[in-house]
């Protein structure tokens, strides 16, 4: 019986357990397959432990921020909006009483490589009052109140019974113009200066019994919230996954996303 042609059998895939190329390019999908598999699951887990290590930095923080604010009265000034008063050994304005900085070395990076982000939401410490036009005038109104001196924001809500004509002055200097006052602008928020002792005075140029809510906040105010966290693997503020925020917010006993 004749023998057949090795180079025939080979062909044929059937000798020293060669393969066929289409044999070859499936184990290689395959393998190409179970390496995604694996890269996706890797990273996965990578991330999860970054959110972990970011939850436990953010409590760690919002725990020091009430521990400074037992000591100088206040929450730390939130500069740009970033931990970064923290690092200060000398006081921050307006901070001085009880100030023991710094309280850390450096501004902290989350494990994305993006600073936490920190965030003040100043208290009320005047308002909110009602101003309004009644009948005949315009006239003014003048209200006085006391602050500790430094910046503050002045809030005018003009949402309900719409106000188009004002003018708002603070310690003599107009903080707020006619032109502000638009129906499709219901709440103006601006940036002042205060002092230790001021004058607020209103007048309002629109139909009678018509009316706005004027507050004044600031940072040296026992109504201050705070919000601290991370942004996440987009460094973005939102997102979902693990590119959502991770956030600590005052008066919160456990930590939240």
């Amino acid at each position: 019986m004749g023998r057949e042609d090795p180079v025939r059998l080979r062909s044929k895939g059937q000798v020293g357990g060669a393969f066929t190329l289409p044999e070859l390019m499936a184990g290689i999908f395959i393998f190409l397959l179970l390496c995604l598999v694996g890269f996706k699951l890797i990273s996965a887990l990578y991330q999860r432990t970054k959110v972990v290590v970011a939850k436990t930095s953010i409590a760690q923080y919002a725990y020091l921020l009430e521990t400074i604010k037992g000591d100088i009265n206040y929450y730390p000034p939130d500069i740009n909006q970033t931990l970064e008063s923290l690092t200060y050994s000398t006081p921050p304005s307006g901070y001085e009483r009880g100030w023991h900085g710094p309280y850390l070395d450096k501004i902290p990076i989350d494990p994305w490589g993006t600073p936490y982000f920190y965030r003040l939401t100043y208290g009320v410490i005047f308002g909110p009052e009602i101003c309004q036009r009644f009948g005949g005038g315009p006239f003014d109104q003048t209200f006085t109140f006391q602050a500790i001196p430094g910046k503050g924001r002045i809030v005018v809500e003009n949402m309900t019974k719409i106000v188009h004509a004002g003018r708002i002055w603070l310690n003599g200097a107009e903080v707020v113009s006619p032109q502000e006052f638009q129906k499709d602008i219901p709440r103006i928020e601006k940036k002042v200066t205060l002092l230790a002792s001021n004058t607020l005075r209103v007048r309002l140029e629109s139909n009678p019994n018509h009316y706005i809510l004027v507050s004044i906040t600031s940072p040296f105010s026992r109504k201050v919230t705070y919000l601290v966290g991370s942004y996440g693997a987009d460094g973005e503020p939102g997102g979902n996954g693990f590119a959502g925020d991770l956030y600590w917010f005052s008066g919160q006993s456990s930590s939240g996303t």
